[in-house]
């Protein structure tokens, strides 16, 4: 985002900027605008040549208003009296003695040629303010962005081009077909014309998986799972001792560690609790299955070969095979094939493809190949989750805002979707600054803060950086002496670390692009030479990328050269959660966690350096790696609590922002009703939700594919595994019915009644239903730091979750 779209969208989100549109004749506007300004740091003086660059008589112009610019007390002319008497009021001109043009003619305009520091950075990212009209740009730019997201919201069925706006395809050919379900790089079609080879990719699939410990997009031990999900129903099982026997059985698990092997007769103590307990997880099949054949579901199960059904995570299978079978049908000139299959494919990209095809993400975590009653060819996508309980969806911010913008009310006039547009791109803006904002303040670290951090703990944070956090990155308990040192790679990526470890001057700015930033990389690389860091230790690497934080091209927290802010944060969140754990313990005691005696902080600090894994007590608490001196050192460093905080207070403030965004969106609707009050009693608001809402709720619909279950769409093509129980549509639909009192007999669909009913709380981050005076929690959707992102997690609420439960078998 350059320095003129950031002051524009702040500037279209203030109150006076009631469309969304700045107006830079209006006096209001031009306050706003001096305010923003004033905000991201610009001067007296750059502000001044902002403000008169807007403001300015054109040259010839005798209706000229005079004023004097503060920073230089030269005479500056206005083209109008109130964009002077504008000026004079944000501080950056004062009253001149010439007088008005309807006093006397006008003399010849003075302009300001003096540059500030921050009008410096404006002309290095844009143009001059002198050569800029940022009235055009913010018109040129609101318009561009309503019409994109007007074109959006009219074609949102066809996204991108590529999604399937019927289930014909509307007459394309199977390599058209192709092109529009395919990833880019994805393989070459490899055909699958029979049963046999469609098995056999089956299992191709899985050696790949239990022999070799290959993983998909959700990590190793979450495709295996996946994959005893397919087991389960391709054993048509709800035994997971039947489970673990197949996979001892069937694959050879001589290539991995007892440590990972998924066999449990040759599995460690802890692998082999792991497998059981991801084996429970995955006994949904008989469930499923039983769904499957029941043909009030809707989903034609017939006679199945030798092999079938198919249970795979290998979506390119299941491409390549319906694309076969397709193809055959074309050949053959076999119109019903051809509809059956071109049927098969349009749910094919709404449900197994990732949003790079359509932009949309499908999904199903599993598949499942059977055959019909008639003997083609059909397909069942399945959700895996642990528990009705589990995350549904955990979007990104931005993926979020698209949801919003793609389902905007039709209501909405043209102001109104700019206004909707200015409350998603500042919740995307701020979300993305939240990382700003942590390295911004641990580089204001005072130097003696940081060098006492590294006197008391630098050995300690090395232990933090090193410990096994596990696959994901988030576990607490490990094997004992295991470590991991991808974090110390990552950071030792950066070059402004490096330049730390090597005692040399820090970057000279944070533009990567700059000639000063590459000389002075260039300087930094050549004189680290070959090293692999080696030579330095743990804590100076951690030391070393606290330092380095906010400076050169580590202004935000990304990864790989940019990672070293991501390798603190990790590393304070294992010394915060020692701190915490020390002090609840003190806590339970009654003792005062601020003033301990040093006998009970002794004590606390040797229970959580013990602490083992309920679980598994073969697993320590960070592997056991912190001695009780370590984490009382932990305890006292006063200092390295300030740096914690900071990345605590990195997630609590997305977790605040959800309120704020409900509610701007909640104030909008109350305004919407006020200028449309005919509109809005023949809609029903309120009770009904305001246009502004509506969009909201269809976004989050959309994220948990809620709308598909509404609408029946995937009736018959989807089962919802949950713990050991599949859902079908239908049921999940049921729930959102009966929680939301809905009736059959309304006249209105089971989609819109909840987009009419169904609302954000303002005081949480759960999505309600407002029966009488009770309050039922039919959703989940809360901000949440993930990792280097932020991201919106989408789930069941409570109500909801009950709901399943008593409809589970």
């Amino acid at each position: 985002m350059t320095i003129i779209d950031r002051i524009l969208l702040e500037l279209s989100a203030k109150e006076v900027v009631e469309d969304g549109m700045p107006d830079f004749t209006n006096e209001k506007h031009l306050m706003a605008l001096n305010e923003v300004l004033v905000n991201l740091g610009w001067s007296m003086r750059a502000r001044s040549e902002l403000l008169y660059t807007l403001m300015e008589a054109p040259k010839g112009n005798e209706d000229k208003y005079p004023a004097n610019a503060v920073d230089s007390d030269k005479v500056v002319y206005f083209k109008s009296k109130e964009a002077r008497d504008a000026a004079i009021k944000a501080g950056t001109h004062e009253k001149s003695s010439e007088k008005d043009p309807d006093d006397k003619g006008s003399d010849s305009s003075t302009s300001i040629s003096g540059n500030g520091d921050e009008f410096d950075r404006f002309s290095k990212l844009n143009k001059s303010a002198a050569d800029t009209d940022l009235a055009k740009t913010a018109k040129i730019q609101k318009k561009k962005a309503l019409d994109k997201q007007k074109d959006k919201a009219k074609k949102k069925s066809d996204l991108v081009g590529t999604r399937a706006r019927s289930k014909d395809w509307d007459g394309a050919s199977s390599g058209e077909i192709l092109d529009r379900i395919s990833t880019a790089g994805a393989p070459e079609v490899r055909p699958i014309s029979s049963d046999n080879e469609a098995v056999d990719r089956q299992e191709e699939q899985r050696k790949q998986v239990f022999e070799d410990g290959i993983a998909g997009k959700g990590g190793v031990n979450t495709t295996g799972q996946e994959e005893m999900a397919n087991i389960s129903r391709q054993l048509n099982t709800d035994d997971p001792e039947v489970i673990l026997k197949h996979l001892c059985d069937t694959y050879d698990h001589s290539k991995l560690s007892a440590s990972k092997t998924w066999c449990v007769d040759g599995a460690s103590p802890g692998r082999k609790k792991k497998l059981i307990s991801m084996a429970k997880a995955s006994v949904s099949g008989q469930s499923t299955m039983k769904k499957l054949q029941d043909d009030s579901n809707g989903f034609d199960y017939g006679k199945q070969p030798t092999g079938y059904p198919i249970n795979t995570t290998d979506n390119i299978m299941v491409r390549d095979l319906l694309i076969t079978k397709l193809k055959e049908a074309e050949e053959a000139g076999d119109e019903e094939a051809i509809r059956h299959y071109k049927e098969e494919l349009y749910f094919y990209q709404k449900k197994a493809t990732d949003k790079s095809v359509d932009g949309r993400e499908g999904d199903a975590d599993t598949i499942m190949i059977y055959k019909d009653k008639q003997g083609r060819d059909r397909v069942a996508y399945i959700t895996n989750k642990m528990s009705p309980a589990d995350i549904l969806s955990n979007s990104t911010i931005e993926t979020t805002k698209q949801s919003i913008i793609e389902n905007l009310d039709g209501n909405l006039s043209e102001e109104e979707v700019k206004s909707v547009l200015v409350v998603v791109d500042i919740q995307a803006t701020k979300s993305k600054q939240f990382n700003k904002d942590y390295v911004d303040q641990i580089s204001k670290i005072k130097d003696d803060e940081v060098d006492s951090i590294e006197e008391k703990n630098q050995d300690v944070l090395g232990k933090a950086l090193s410990v096994n956090r596990g696959s994901a990155g988030r576990s607490i308990f490990a094997k004992p002496n295991t470590t991991e040192d991808k974090y110390r790679k990552e950071a030792l990526m950066a070059p402004e670390v490096k330049a730390q470890l090597l005692n040399l001057p820090p970057a000279p700015n944070n533009d990567k692009t700059s000639k000063e930033y590459k000389t002075w990389k260039k300087s930094v690389l050549d004189k680290w030479g070959d090293k692999d860091g080696s030579e330095f230790s743990d804590g100076q690497v951690v030391m070393a990328a606290i330092r380095a934080t906010g400076t050169g091209n580590l202004d935000t927290v990304g990864k790989d050269a940019k990672g070293a802010p991501y390798c603190v944060i990790k590393v304070t969140d294992v010394t915060s959660n020692l701190r915490l754990k020390v002090r609840k313990c003190l806590q339970n005691k009654g003792i005062d966690p601020e003033n301990p005696p040093q006998d009970e902080l002794k004590k606390c600090a040797d229970g959580v350096s013990q602490e083992k894994d309920p679980k598994d007590k073969s697993n320590s608490l960070y592997g056991g790696s912190f001695t009780p001196d370590d984490i009382i050192s932990i305890y006292n460093d006063k200092d390295l609590e300030r740096v914690e905080k900071i990345g605590t207070t990195r997630g609590q403030a997305v977790g605040n922002m959800y309120d704020k965004t409900t509610q701007e969106l909640v104030d909008r609707d109350k305004t919407w009703v006020e200028k449309n009050p005919e509109k809005a009693k023949e809609l029903g608001i309120p009770p009904n939700n305001g246009p502004h809402v509506r969009s909201y709720i269809a976004g989050y619909m959309q994220r948990l594919h809620l709308d598909d279950y509404a609408s029946g769409d995937v009736n018959g093509r989807v089962i919802a595994e949950m713990g050991a129980s599949g859902y079908t549509p239908q049921q999940i639909a049921e729930c959102l019915g009966d929680l939301t009192g809905y009736k059959k007999d309304s006249g209105i669909s089971l989609q819109e009644h909840l987009m009419r009913n169904l609302k954000p709380s303002t005081d949480g981050q759960d999505i309600i239903y407002m029966d009488g005076d009770k309050e039922k929690i039919v959703g989940i959707d809360s901000y949440r730091t993930a990792g280097r992102g932020e991201k919106m997690a989408g789930q069941y609420g409570k109500d909801m979750v009950n709901c399943l439960k008593g409809k589970a078998n």
